[in-house]
């Protein structure tokens, strides 16, 4: 026995005999009901719908249960087929494929199941009737139609196997068929309370919320409802309703649009209540738990979160949701409930802070200037711009941390220790000119560079205001070091009195002098003949 219904669904994705992932549902528009069918029940519910349904689906064609004509099992062994092997039928509550030609076979084939029992419907099937209506019945093995026998449907009860059951329970009321089934039998039950209203000689059937074993009623509407909302139509389904309409000429309202249960039956159900207090903020890093995750509702059930516990969320204003599944009869199932949690950016801890080189007086600060660091999260280091350049010495100043991830992380501040240095030069050699001169850190020329190195010509000690003498005819030539981001500018003093006035550019020494110190270079300033004055090297951070 080959078990070929035991698939999963989904709404609006099918998993069944073969059909690939993404057959949506209705893809077969074969099976559609024709156009108009149901026009008459066009915008009724409650008791206005189910008449209108009544009087599409009434006076149907009526076959004989058994004969040499057209049948019952002839009608099955259509609509009941296998997709993946036309020979057999699929069987009801196991799923079971079996050879549909050997029909009963002396009890070793298969029987005829009425979803809606003969004993619970007053009827038989010695007259075609509600007895051979094939919308209620289905395939079925014969100890499994023994073992249901009469009982109407509900949740609970024992674990009945065999004959490939699986997850079915049965009670002493009740009987509980495989999830794969519920939404079917419920379908069919539905039918038969619509199609049979007690006019001329059928009965007149109705549900109710029991299972009392009651005659032309049945139960229990409530779990029906949910069973119908849980295990959605499939295209078996639709397949089997087109196929039934073919013959009978009346379809199952219920598989074609399965809103109109809730639509006729629905006010009977009670919404469950979701508690679900607004979670208190909490900083980014923090995963979801029961702190936050812990929704109550009026009945048992089954909680799904979306995002679920463990998930880490982006700082902002997220939405948490709640599903609500209950097997509980009586109760609308699944419902949502959502909240809304604000998680606030986290702040980074900075455990190292970076190390800033030496520079010069006067020079700007700059993030190559920083090197190391170390924080808890991936970023980087920037001074935070200082309104004065930095002066000789040491100096304290603020570093600003951006983490790389800013749309989750704040940015953090610590302080770096700067040295800032005098730049530095030496004399060589200069017409009987000589270190000597040179006043480091002076201004005697009274011009505001005291930060320059100066040096005054012809006068011996610098005195501001001393002997000024003429320069030769010739050249001035200075040796002094070199460093990066400095440049030295040869300057005559503000306070000439006569001659030479302005700026001029030294330029490196194309030959240089053997034996200048390490880091050393001779470089020039061509003065023209006459000037005189004050001297001075300026060195200018770049």
């Amino acid at each position: 026995m080959e078990i070929v219904r035991t698939f999963s669904r989904s709404w609006g994705v099918l998993f069944a005999f073969g059909l690939g992932a993404g057959a949506a549902w209705g893809q077969n528009p074969d099976y559609n009901p024709p156009a108009g069918y149901y026009q008459s029940a066009t915008g009724l519910v409650r008791a206005e719908l189910k008449a209108a349904l009544h009087q599409i689906i009434d006076d149907h064609v009526q076959f004989p249960y058994t004969s040499g004509s057209t049948d019952t099992w002839n009608i099955l062994r259509d609509s009941d087929q296998d997709p993946n092997n036309p020979a057999n039928v699929v069987l009801i509550y196991n799923g079971a494929s079996v050879n549909g030609a050997q029909e009963y076979n002396s009890g070793n084939g298969w029987n005829r199941e009425h979803v809606w029992p003969q004993s619970l419907g007053g009827f038989d099937t010695d007259n075609p009737g509600p007895g051979t209506d094939c919308h209620n019945l289905r395939a079925c093995h014969e100890w499994v139609n023994w073992t249901r026998s009469n009982l109407e449907f509900d949740n609970g009860g024992s674990p009945v196997t065999g004959e490939g059951l699986t997850n079915t329970f049965i009670d002493f009321n009740s009987f509980e068929p495989n999830p794969v089934f519920k939404g079917d039998v419920a379908r069919i039950i539905f039918y038969m309370a619509v199609r049979y209203e007690g006019g001329g000689s059928e009965p007149n059937l109705e549900i109710d919320d029991f299972t009392n074993g009651g005659t032309y009623s049945f139960g229990k509407l409530s779990t029906l409802l949910l069973w119908h909302a849980l295990d959605p139509v499939d295209e078996f389904e639709r397949r089997r309703n087109s196929r039934i309409a073919s013959y009978q000429k009346n379809r199952n309202p219920f598989i074609d649009h399965p809103e109109y249960a809730e639509a006729i039956w629905g006010a009977q159900l009670i919404t469950p209540t979701i508690s679900w207090n607004v979670p208190s903020p909490i900083p980014y890093g923090t995963p979801l738990g029961t702190t936050q995750l812990n929704a109550t509702s009026s009945v048992a059930g089954t909680f799904v979160y979306t995002p679920a516990s463990g998930t880490i969320l982006n700082a902002g204003t997220n939405t948490l949701k709640v599903v609500l599944t209950t097997t509980q009869a009586g109760y609308v199932s699944p419902v949502t409930n959502t909240v809304n949690l604000v998680v606030a950016k986290a702040n980074p801890t900075i455990s190292s802070a970076p190390t800033a080189t030496t520079i010069l007086v006067g020079q700007a600060l700059s993030t190559s200037q920083l090197s190391g660091g170390v924080a808890s999260v991936a970023g980087s280091f920037a001074w935070m711009a200082p309104t004065t350049l930095p002066p000789a010495g040491t100096n304290l100043y603020a570093v600003t941390f951006s983490p790389a991830n800013g749309a989750n992380y704040n940015p953090a501040t610590t302080s770096v220790s700067v040295v800032a240095q005098t730049p530095y030069q030496s004399w060589a050699e200069g017409y009987g000119l000589s270190g000597a001169n040179a006043a480091a850190g002076a201004d005697p020329d009274m011009d505001g560079w005291s930060n320059a190195q100066e040096y005054a010509f012809g006068l011996v000690p610098n005195v501001a205001g001393g002997q000024l003498v003429q320069v030769p005819a010739g050249e001035l030539k200075m040796t002094y070091r070199q460093r990066g981001g400095v440049r030295y500018v040869v300057r005559s003093a503000t306070n000439l009195e006569t001659g030479f006035s302005g700026t001029v550019t030294p330029t490196r020494s194309s030959s240089q002098p053997s034996g200048l110190p390490s880091g050393y270079e001779q470089w020039e300033a061509i003065m023209p003949s006459g000037g005189r004055g004050f001297l001075k090297v300026e060195a200018t951070v770049e």
